[in-house]
């Protein structure tokens, strides 16, 4: 039960860090200085103009809010991704170091 406790414990621990890493490592945007995200990013905004173009004026707010609305569940998937991995590999490391050995 108490190691039950502690990898609860643990847990809380693990997503502040997580968070904080999470933080620091997508504020620096080092991904958005790719040569493939940028050619993809260039190759987005050329396929929103060309839609753009196609929309009637009054009609056009709705692809905007549709690219707001995709960009904001990206970042949330994202974010998820990125902390179930950092959660799944703390509690992989807190069992090997807390759980005896297998067949040893």
């Amino acid at each position: 039960m108490a190691l039950a406790r502690d990898l609860e414990a643990s847990k809380r621990d693990f997503e502040e860090v997580a968070d904080t890493l999470f933080a620091h490592r997508f504020n620096g945007h080092v991904f958005h200085k790719s040569d493939d995200y940028q050619e993809k990013s260039k190759s987005l905004i050329g396929l929103m103009n060309d839609i753009r173009k196609l929309l009637p004026d009054d009609q056009v707010h709705l692809l905007n809010k549709y690219d707001d609305t995709l960009a904001l569940m990206e970042a949330i998937t994202e974010e998820f991704a990125y902390k179930a991995g950092f959660m799944d590999a703390m509690v992989m490391l807190y069992q090997i170091r807390t759980e005896p050995k297998i067949g040893g």
